[in-house]
């Protein structure tokens, strides 16, 4: 049974699963629509906030040895975050943002996602059962917040495609400050860092449960999987993407370690981290104008779009590498401590790096936008190659700089393979045009 009730509407039932409206005043949603990539971008700082601040008191909180397992935990948390993106998430935003397709697939890919979370959940799990006594607590935490955190990411995207970004907001708000709030006390207090997790998942719980609330009944993992089978071509596409550069970039990182050893990997680590801002920022803006390419690439609007999202990304990225090259000394000792004689050198690397990671952006928004998702597939496959050949062929002659110097230039040599291929679809469609 369809229920559909008009645009302007609170809900609607399909199949048992219901998907509210956020807003039922049309010029509430109008202006905030014209709002909607800001607000998108808001979202995704305030999302990585609250990951940062957990990240931080653990480490403040906890002996070494816990905040390593923790590190381990968090990563493979992050992973299978970073999947659910590839699947679920990438393929909402590509392919539902125009809104030509029902809505009755987004409650579907709410229930995809509750699949995916309870595969995490199992596989996070694994090492309580091998780990001494007093390490299982913070394996099993970790485990249990798999489902929440996916769906509340899943129930973002959900709101982002549906152009209600401030709800997207809402909801990592209502996660972030009272975690935040609480996580910061029971420090003060002197609590474990057990407690300190546990506040921050339940945050996520919190949120995940509004969201849900508010767009009605339960993920439905058939109904998800169903949806998933239906976009296994797109899914399996956005996530091969993922899994290749993701394995190359883990790859490479062992292999660099006899080389240049491991205060050379640890001074690249060093100095990745001082722009590591720069690749939230960069997820945030391509979060937010894919979506509103997709709708305008119709239009004459699609241009004046994408050169302003060009134009975003280099103004971020000149005012965060100018801030980074003018970091003193003293500064730069508090961020990184002894990391930061050596990783401080390769400044200027990561700055050429980063100018070709604008490029890279752009071309991928436009991929995703028009789309041309194989020339995607093949600039990324490429990326994957270059990262894991050239920083080791450059290591062996330069060390940490030449490592520095082969990302610079792998990035820098996809952008130039992704560029001719757009360039020759662009003559393609002008011929076909023409004729």
């Amino acid at each position: 049974m369809i229920d559909m009730t008009h645009e302007g509407g609170q809900m609607m039932n399909i199949k048992g699963t219901n998907i509210a409206y956020s807003f039922s005043d049309s010029r509430m949603k109008k202006s905030w629509d014209k709002n909607s990539r800001f607000m998108t971008i808001l979202d995704q700082v305030v999302n990585s906030g609250s990951n940062f601040v957990v990240v931080a008191l653990v480490a403040n909180v906890a002996p070494v040895d816990f905040f390593g397992q923790f590190s381990i935990a968090y990563a493979a948390l992050i992973f299978f975050l970073g999947v659910q993106r590839a699947l679920i998430g990438e393929t909402l935003v590509v392919y539902y943002s125009e809104g030509s397709k029902s809505a009755r697939d987004l409650g579907p890919a709410i229930g995809a996602s509750f699949t995916c979370g309870l595969g995490a959940c199992l596989l996070i799990l694994l090492p309580a059962f091998v780990l001494p006594p007093e390490s299982r607590l913070l394996w099993v935490l970790m485990a249990c917040g798999a489902v929440p955190i996916l769906i509340q990411d899943s129930l973002r995207y959900v709101c982002i495609v549906r152009r209600e970004s401030a709800a997207a907001l809402i909801l990592d708000l209502i996660w972030t400050i009272p975690a935040i709030a609480g996580m910061v006390t029971v420090v003060i207090f002197g609590a474990a860092a057990e407690s300190v997790i546990a506040i921050w998942l339940v945050g996520a719980l919190v949120s995940m449960v509004w969201g849900l609330v508010r767009y009605g009944g339960v993920p439905h993992p058939i109904a998800g999987a169903k949806w998933l089978a239906r976009h296994r071509s797109s899914s399996l596409r956005f996530f091969g993407e993922f899994a290749i550069l993701n394995v190359s970039t883990f790859v490479v990182w062992i292999l660099l370690v006899p080389i240049i050893g491991a205060a050379g990997v640890g001074a690249l680590r060093g100095a990745q981290l001082l722009f590591s801002p720069l690749n939230t920022a960069f997820n945030a803006v391509r979060l937010a104008v894919i979506p509103e390419l997709i709708r305008s690439r119709q239009t004459i609007k699609f241009r004046k779009q994408l050169i302003e999202a060009a134009i975003g990304l280099g103004a971020i990225f000149v005012a965060w590498t100018i801030l980074i090259l003018l970091l003193n000394d003293g500064l730069g000792e508090l961020i990184l401590g002894d990391t930061w004689a050596a990783a401080s050198k390769l400044r200027v690397e990561f700055s050429a790096q980063y100018v070709s990671l604008v490029a890279y952006t752009v071309l991928l928004v436009i991929f995703r936008s028009v789309p041309l998702n194989r020339t995607a597939t093949k600039m990324r496959a490429w990326l994957a190659v270059f990262t894991l050949v050239l920083p080791l062929i450059l290591a062996m002659f330069l060390g940490a700089t030449g490592a520095a110097w082969g990302f610079a230039a792998g990035i820098f040599l996809s952008v130039l393979i992704g560029s001719a291929a757009y360039i020759r679809h662009r003559w393609n469609h002008l011929e076909s045009t023409a004729a």
